[in-house]
């Protein structure tokens, strides 16, 4: 049996949308942090900058078990660095997503996420 386009699409669905902008270097900055008890689903991320050289990581830390588990990382190469990456990743029950950045000051960058919390 083979599922439509819109079947697999409401399978992977996402409740909320957050996003963000940076214009320096960041060092393990919250994103999003879930409910107590809750788990992030992150079913998609779009990352915009006008950066020709560097890198962005977005990634679940768990701070309780000290785990870190990347949803993206990307090495800037050209500019503007566009993209959306569909995608399904849950994290750790209260582990937050947060962002790593490694553009240089004045090198705005521009981050979105669709999320749901389980």
């Amino acid at each position: 049996m083979t599922n439509s386009l819109t079947g697999i699409a409401n399978l992977h669905d996402f409740d909320k949308t957050f996003t963000t902008e940076f214009d320096t270097n960041q060092t393990a900055v919250d994103l999003l942090t879930p409910t107590s008890g809750k788990v992030l689903k992150i079913t998609g991320l779009y990352i915009n900058t006008e950066a020709s050289s560097g890198k962005i990581r977005v990634y679940f830390s768990d701070d309780e078990n000290d785990a870190e588990n990347t949803i993206l990382s990307t090495h800037v190469t050209t500019n503007p660095c566009t993209g959306y990456v569909p995608l399904i990743m849950r994290g750790d029950r209260n582990a937050s997503a947060k962002v790593t950045s490694t553009l240089g000051a004045d090198q705005n960058y521009f981050i979105l996420i669709n999320y749901k919390e389980e």
